[in-house]
């Protein structure tokens, strides 16, 4: 699925800041790591955070998942916690606090980048990004709402972006967590309050087809040749020029089944030690596959 929509509560702002570490890539310098989580959207500007990155454990985040201003601690929407005089906390919140559109990058394109030249790989993780700001663009411009007594008002929003290119266990995995914080400004009042959220759940295809497109049509830009494939809901789209076989694409379906098997034979390793150990074999099946097959990435 190109994208996917969840709604997560007010105190797990910290789990997306702390995914920032655990998504971290083997393969790389460990000053680099993955792409870096940001601050998005119009409503970001306002609050003077718009492409601030995010870092581990960001206080800012926590805030604005509570429905607090990071800055002045203004309550921005009903169910923001609240203290007293004497800091003690008065109300716990317990609302909605975002919601989380993943979009994910179709299969050849995650392989493209986990193989590529870090030229390459930085270009194709670029057009991911731009893709997915684009969407959310297109959400605040079309799907944003602030709650109100006598109707939706049209909102501007504050999101954070957190990039990833591997999965959890470590297989080519480019997606990318919209977090669409569920406070929101309006556009014509200025007020602050929740989102409607409805309006949003119910644009995840249309969401999922305005980054897809933007990423192919950016890939294509920069010489890869793409052609659209049917799935049961909608389509997506393979890279052509590249030398992936099916043989390399199914190559990633049985990843767990490879993890499982390295623990038991190696009972000492842990599942992590695991995925690191399998992913590499992986890589260097790969690219034995894709030179059998006379295919190889763009020079």
């Amino acid at each position: 699925m190109v994208a996917s929509v969840s709604i997560i509560s007010g105190s797990s702002g910290d789990y997306f800041t702390r995914a920032i570490v655990y998504y971290k890539s083997e393969d790389r310098e460990p000053e680099k790591g993955e792409l870096q989580g940001e601050f998005y959207g119009s409503f970001a500007k306002s609050l003077e955070l718009d492409r601030q990155a995010i870092a581990h454990k960001d206080r800012r985040l926590s805030s604005l998942m509570q429905g607090i201003d990071p800055t002045t601690g203004k309550v921005l929407r009903k169910g923001g916690k609240t203290v007293d005089e004497s800091g003690v906390e008065k109300k716990k919140n317990s609302s909605v606090g975002a919601i989380d559109i993943t979009f994910s990058a179709p299969k050849d394109v995650s392989i493209a980048a986990f193989l590529a030249p870090e030229k390459e790989r930085l270009q194709i993780e670029k057009a991911h990004n731009e893709s997915v700001k684009a969407a959310l663009t297109h959400l605040e411009e079309n799907y944003a709402f602030l709650r109100t007594a006598s109707g939706n008002e049209k909102a501007q929003i504050v999101a954070g972006i957190f990039a990833h290119t591997t999965s959890r266990d470590g297989d080519p995995q480019l997606h990318s967590h919209g977090v669409v914080l569920n406070s929101c400004q309006g556009k014509e009042s200025g007020k602050t309050g929740a989102l409607d959220g409805m309006a949003i759940l119910q644009a995840q295809h249309r969401l999922g087809e305005i980054y897809r497109n933007e990423l192919q049509h950016k890939l294509e830009n920069l010489g890869y040749i793409t052609r659209q494939v049917s799935l049961q809901r909608g389509y997506s789209f393979e890279i052509t020029n590249i030398g992936l076989t099916q043989e390399v694409r199914d190559h990633f379906s049985k990843r767990s089944e490879a993890i499982d098997k390295e623990v038991s034979e190696h009972p000492e390793k842990s599942r992590s030690k695991a995925a690191v150990d399998t992913r590499k074999k992986k890589r260097r099946k790969l690219i034995e596959l894709l030179a059998l097959s006379g295919g190889k990435l763009k020079d």
